[in-house]
């Protein structure tokens, strides 16, 4: 792997969804606080990159980090107070106006910039590269959705980094990644999840090559557990081999939580197995297996 991605998905109660646009202010600040806590994500990632530097013989060892920028949604009538004026920011174009809800888009997504840069620099993540940033939201809306994502690109390349996009496979302009402002963009294939027809692989590979996007292979937990799902991650790894994206692809890695973690302990050869495949895809030299 070469870098590590970083994103959250829903608040502590479970009842925001960062993607989706339904998290508040309150929300992207418990978010930062639980990624750099002392003993928290970056911190587990930076000890771990110690670990292997040992293991590599490389004691100077680094990992490349993006990090993501949560969705400000266009329902929030009440995001919170961004930037101090006492004034909660009102993101509902019904209420405020669209240039209104825009500005205030653009300003919850300021504060979140300052706010992690501020928060990186005050860190010590010795063996942490911070390379790009994410965008979270896997589809651009209307026109200010993409004056939004536009505004977002000059922000993280005003700070020499890299603007990152994985689209779902339905999303919408996710053809357009690089007009948006994206200087790397994953077409998910979404075949783990939607019970789609094998088809659907050959048919986002030729998408990521028709407008030169990477490809996102996806897998979670219950490959290791449910037949049905070890089949899908098996047409995953042989599309590699049969549509051209295992070797001289860009590709991203969606595995769960810990889908690779609990296939590498188990004890389980057929669920052991699983790991190893994907350390052979990942090397290019995996060869087909039958789902």
């Amino acid at each position: 792997m070469t870098a590590f991605l970083y994103l959250g998905l829903t608040s502590k109660d479970g009842h925001s969804n960062f993607g989706l646009g339904t998290a508040h202010l309150a929300d992207w600040q418990w978010y930062l606080d639980k990624t750099f806590a002392p003993g928290g994500d970056l911190h587990q990632l930076n000890e771990a990159t110690k670990e292997a530097g040992v293991k590599l013989g490389d004691p100077k060892h680094k990992t490349k980090v993006v990090l993501m920028i949560p969705h400000p949604g266009k329902d929030l009538s009440d995001f919170g107070d961004v930037d101090g004026d006492g004034v909660s920011e009102n993101m509902v174009s019904g209420e405020v106006g669209d240039e209104a809800a825009l500005t205030n888009r653009k300003k919850a997504v300021n504060w979140y910039m300052n706010e992690l840069r501020a928060r990186w620099n005050a860190s010590d993540f010795p063996r942490l590269e911070l390379t790009g940033m994410y965008w979270l939201a896997e589809h651009a809306g209307d026109g200010y959705d993409k004056q939004l994502i536009r505004y977002a690109s000059d922000l993280v390349h005003d700070e020499k980094k890299h603007f990152f996009w994985i689209p779902n496979f339905f999303g919408n302009q996710n053809y357009a990644w690089e007009e948006l402002g994206f200087d790397i963009a994953a077409l998910q294939p979404n075949h783990f999840f939607d019970e789609s027809p094998i088809e659907r692989l050959e048919t986002a590979a030729d998408l990521s090559k028709t407008y030169h996007m990477g490809v996102e292979m996806e897998f979670d937990e219950r490959m290791n557990q449910d037949p049905a799902f070890r089949k899908r991650y098996i047409e995953y790894l042989n599309g590699g081999i049969d549509y051209g994206y295992m070797r001289g692809a860009f590709k991203a890695y969606y595995q769960g939580n810990t889908g690779l973690l609990d296939s590498a302990r188990s004890e389980d050869p057929a669920v052991r197995q699983l790991y190893d495949w994907m350390y052979q895809f990942i090397k290019g030299t995996y060869v087909k297996q039958t789902p």
